[in-house]
């Protein structure tokens, strides 16, 4: 039985690690370089199937090696595959990625990812309870999966990655259609409409988003400062665990996988905030996006650190240095 579906970019990361990011016009020399299986729906499939959600992913990939190798890792990573489809015409899509000091660059091309057609959506089971989607597709086509997830009456969980500033009419209507909306401190700048540099400034744009574009739940990653949602009972606030950072790549992946999951599993928003902060950043540990995704028990031990977390009343604002409180399970 499938509970969680992953419909996106399915993809060949190829990863470049260095000290610094180069500027425009410049080059830099690098420590190591990497592929991995990746895309941001295969990620988040392959984080839901390592906490043991049973996930299907949608998806289309060409018929070459890049192929074979992102569907054999979503298969070996206990994802349904049976809707992932082999284009016959169109290339694997590939991500470039410079990663350096926990911050990273990339250039996306789709590739046959960007093909997926409403017909691909056509075989998926009636025991879905969520759906989730991404913008690394063309608007148009997250635009369908949206209409497709409404049309059932699935909640829709977006990540809304990547942004650019040119935010179209499409977009805007993708992101109205969705219960969830999750987005980094850039993304939540562009949609929010005001510049985010702390979680206070963070409490402000989820605030913007949630009354633009009516979603329930908006779920904002703040890096090594932690992560905020706001939703129709409050906001939550989790601060950043530390962590010896490797690179950062899949890391606002398998937070919001493992949101996802921790919900479907029954957790209140709080504690599944604390249990995605604490995926998050052991991606970060790892390098390459696959390798970073945690089991059930490797997160368990490591939120067995005992982590920070504050609650904040609807109004009340962020202060990450002045207000913190330890919170201990029941």
């Amino acid at each position: 039985m499938t509970i969680a579906l992953v419909v996106g970019g399915l993809h060949m990361d190829l990863i470049a690690t260095s000290t610094t990011l180069p500027t425009p016009g410049a080059s830099v020399t690098g420590q190591s370089f990497s592929r991995s299986p990746g895309g941001k729906a295969g990620n988040q499939a392959v984080q839901l199937a390592r906490l043991g959600i049973p996930t299907a992913l949608v998806a289309r990939v060409g018929s070459d090696p890049f192929g074979d190798e992102v569907a054999a890792a979503m298969s070996t990573n206990r994802v349904h595959t049976s809707l992932l489809v082999r284009d016959p015409d169109v290339a694997t899509g590939a991500s470039t990625v410079l990663s350096a000091a926990g911050e990273y660059l990339s250039t996306i091309v789709p590739g046959a990812s960007a093909e997926l057609r409403r017909t691909d959506l056509d075989g998926v089971p009636t025991s879905v309870e969520i759906a989730v989607a991404q913008l690394e597709l063309p608007a148009d086509v997250s635009m369908m999966v949206a209409d497709w997830a409404a049309e059932r009456g699935i909640p829709l969980v977006l990540n809304s990655s990547p942004l650019t500033s040119a935010i179209d009419a499409t977009t805007e209507a993708t992101v109205a259609s969705a219960h969830t909306v999750a987005v980094n401190r850039a993304e939540a700048s562009l949609l929010g409409q005001r510049e985010v540099a702390s979680a206070a400034d963070a409490h402000l744009a989820a605030e913007a988003i949630e009354v633009r574009y009516g979603v329930e739940v908006v779920l904002i990653t703040l890096g090594a400062a932690g992560a905020l949602c706001r939703h129709r009972a409050g906001i939550d606030y989790h601060p950043g665990w530390p962590v010896r950072v490797v690179d950062t790549v899949g890391s606002g992946d398998a937070f919001l996988a493992t949101f996802v999951a921790s919900r479907l599993e029954g957790r209140s928003i709080p504690l599944a905030l604390e249990r995605a902060t604490a995926a998050g950043a052991l991606a970060c540990t790892r390098p390459g996006a696959l390798a970073g995704l945690a089991s059930s028990e490797e997160l368990d031990a490591f939120q067995s650190r005992g982590p920070v977390y504050r609650n904040l009343s609807r109004g009340s604002q962020p202060n990450v240095a002045k207000r913190r409180s330890t919170h201990r399970r029941t």
